[in-house]
């Protein structure tokens, strides 16, 4: 659990997170724990069944065990915390042992500062001497290294010296400071863009606030590769902005420090105490630019949030969790570019809307005669409107005056249903309307015409019952997402046949017969449940050379054995990183082969008729392996061969009666799970296997003719062996 710290300083809702989080990581399963009694409860009775391991990263005074978990003495005896914190005295009340990291080499020091100041190992013979002497300045500390190295990047000697004696003028325990020299160098507006992450966005995508920097003048796109250049921020794979905490700390300090007894003076209000101190007071604050309230669980203050933006003239930024937003709002907020309202229980109507540019009413009580609309049509600015989860609007809304509309995000609205008109929408990107009741999107002939730069349509568990006619035509489209939900299956022309974009990179589909796959030489993900019958389709995909990740789900119904024997032959792209193929059960099918296939790491198999996986053993980077439901399976020559396998499943395997050795793998396996494989005897070599995983996770139900042998001999059947090398974790 990382960031405990900043968790926990939400103050309101702080220890409700982090029990939600715990228990929805532990669990698998999405959970909403509505306060701290329950959260202990749900924790003591079914997360303390497990042995855990449990992380949690910068914990600061704030933590108090007993009110997240309850007890100690709840967990099993077995089980373990990990507290990483900059303070000690957090640990005084625990039973701990304390390991302090130890500092880095000078060598490794040497390599990490090269790395970013000159792209190098090690750096320039005319740099050496300078290189080690900021190495030394900065205490040899990672996060210092990095940051100075990238400002030095491309810089002359005398830029270097200049820096140099600002770095050597620092005490060497102010941290801060220190990189605070990185963040002088910045340009105005880099520098809110830096503040505003640091405050707001680390754990954000980045989406949101780049539009709102763009509303604001800000430049982002520039900015940010700045930050990014000078390793001040990094983005994640999930396109999210994630900083170090030195520097959020650092982010945080410069907000806090021109008037660190007032907080409604400062630029930013990310806690919940600092906003209740401007709630309680009558005065206007105009250099407050970016306000953060949850107002979950909280009882004083929440007819007072549209009181206090009305005080606030200057926002830019508004973000509201759980309020009940009632009042008028006439004239109020000339400057807000982006207003984000999660799980509201009202949304007030007739606020300013002239400048802006992001409206998002995730889960908030909006309905069709909400009076704002009037304002979101004249919001000329405005590029993202996201309804997601407004369970309430059963009308699509008329955003055709709203020429700037870039993203528009209508899921999970589960009772809209009818047209959405998007002709109009000429600057569209983003439309996903995934999990509503709409049919149709219409705009008249040649809508692709008007949509040239529409770049991503999601439509998953839709009631979509047909794409634009012309959709081929849509030239800058790289992800199409439409699969139907079984209630409306049937109102699909399934015999239709569809053509593609050829620029393609992503496509999920159901039940819809392609006619050009074989035309998207750009796609790397393609995801296809319930394939028609089709054989082309499975023919094509040989053709897609740069496909990563393939997924394919069969009908059900008799319709598709054709299909189904066709994959028999079926040749696999041989840069395939990901393979996943489900309900193929005809059983005059075999596995096609996996020959070449030498990047795949994940293969799943689930409900098949196959009775062996031919040329597993061809499968050299494989690291996940599960097999589910696969009642004829018999053989699995070439398992033993996998030296890179981590996760290995089988279950519901009725005739396996053998697993080879796992020998090559045992090294790097760091989980065995078989389940419900009534027939399997022997695990090959399992004593070696045992010793070679002392600490790995192994865990076998329902295999009643399983035996174990021993090092002596001795055989046990399973139930009888598990207290020795099965974990008992469900």
């Amino acid at each position: 659990m990382e960031d405990v710290r900043r968790i926990l300083s939400t103050e309101n809702g702080g220890d409700v997170t982090l029990q939600t989080n715990i228990i929805s990581s532990i669990l698998k399963v999405d959970s909403q724990v509505r306060n701290v009694g329950e959260g202990i409860n749900i924790i003591r009775d079914r997360v303390c069944r497990h042995k855990v391991l449990i992380v949690l990263d910068d914990v600061d005074e704030r933590f108090d065990f007993d009110r997240v978990f309850g007890r100690l003495d709840y967990f099993s005896t077995e089980s373990r915390f990990i507290i990483t914190t900059t303070d000690k005295r957090v640990l005084i009340k625990f039973d701990h042992k304390l390991y302090e990291p130890e500092e880095m080499s000078h060598e490794y020091s040497l390599m990490l500062f090269s790395k970013h100041a000159f792209g190098a190992d090690h750096p320039p013979g005319e740099f050496l001497d300078r290189s080690e002497k900021f190495v030394e300045a900065a205490s040899r500390l990672p996060i210092a290294l990095k940051v100075i190295g990238s400002l030095l990047f491309r810089r002359d000697m005398k830029f270097w010296d200049a820096k140099l004696a600002e770095l050597r003028s620092i005490h060497p325990t102010k941290v801060q400071e220190r990189l605070r020299i990185s963040y002088n160098e910045l340009t105005y507006y880099e520098k809110q863009i830096f503040l505003d992450i640091a405050c707001f966005f680390v754990g954000e995508g980045k989406e949101i606030p780049f539009y709102m920097w763009d509303g604001c003048g800000y430049h982002p796109e520039g900015g940010i590769d700045s930050l990014l250049m000078k390793s001040l921020i990094k983005i994640n794979e999930k396109n999210q902005f994630w900083m170090h905490d030195h520097f959020r700390r650092l982010g945080e300090h410069i907000v806090h420090e021109d008037y660190p007894q007032q907080s409604f003076k400062r630029s930013r209000i990310w806690s919940n105490e600092d906003a209740l101190e401007i709630l309680r007071s009558g005065r206007s604050y105009y250099r407050v630019e970016a306000l953060r309230i949850d107002m979950r669980n909280m009882i004083e203050g929440q007819d007072g949030v549209v009181p206090l933006m009305k005080k606030l003239p200057g926002l830019r930024y508004l973000e509201v969790a759980y309020g009940r937003l009632v009042g008028d709002l006439k004239e109020a907020l000339p400057k807000l570019r982006c207003l984000r309202l999660r799980h509201c229980s009202s949304v007030p109507a007739n606020f300013s809307m002239e400048e802006l540019t992001v409206l998002e009413l995730r889960g908030s009580t909006v309905k069709d005669d909400w009076k704002g609309w009037n304002g979101v049509q004249g919001a000329r600015q405005l590029k993202v409107v996201d309804l997601s989860s407004c369970r309430d609007l059963e009308t699509p809304p008329d955003l055709s005056r709203c020429p700037s509309l870039q993203v528009l995000n209508l899921s999970h609205c589960s009772a809209m249903k009818g047209q959405l008109p998007i002709s109009s929408l000429t600057e569209l990107r983003q439309l996903n309307i995934s999990r509503t009741k709409i049919t149709e999107l219409s705009g008249g002939d040649n809508l692709t015409t008007k949509l040239q730069k529409l770049q991503t349509i999601s439509a998953l568990d839709s009631a979509l019952t047909s794409l634009p006619a012309d959709l081929q035509h849509l030239s800058s489209l790289k992800t199409l997402e439409w699969t139907t939900n079984s209630r409306n299956a049937t109102n699909v022309d399934h015999n239709k046949l569809l053509f593609l974009p050829a620029g393609l990179t992503r496509l999920t589909l159901s039940r819809t017969k392609v006619a050009n796959l074989s035309d998207l030489e750009d796609l790397e993900e393609l995801r296809f449940e319930h394939c028609p019958p089709q054989t082309s389709i499975l023919e094509d995909i040989a053709r897609l050379f740069k496909l990563k990740t393939l997924m394919l789900r069969f009908s059900e119904d008799s319709s598709s054995q054709d299909d189904q024997r066709a994959i028999t032959t079926m040749a696999l792209p041989l840069s395939l990183t990901r393979l996943h193929v489900s309900h193929c059960i005809h059983r005059e099918t075999s596995f096609p082969s996996l020959v070449g296939l030498t990047r795949l790491t994940e293969l799943y198999l689930i409900e098949f008729s196959f009775l062996e996986i031919p040329s597993l053993n061809q499968l050299v980077a494989l690291e996940t392996l599960r097999i589910l439901k696969a009642p004829n399976l018999v053989n699995l020559d070439g398992l033993e061969g996998l030296e890179h396998l981590i996760y290995l499943t089988f279950e519901n395997c009725g005739a396996l009666k053998t697993i080879p050795s796992l020998r090559a793998s045992s090294t790097k396996l760091q989980k065995l799970v078989i389940r419900r494989c009534p027939r399997l005897t022997e695990i090959q070599e399992f004593d070696k296997l045992k010793k070679s995983l002392p600490s790995k996770l192994i865990r076998i139900r329902e295999c009643p003719s399983l035996v174990i042998v021993d090092e002596e001999g001795s055989s046990s059947g399973q139930d009888s062996a598990r207290t020795s090398f099965v974990s008992t974790a469900g």
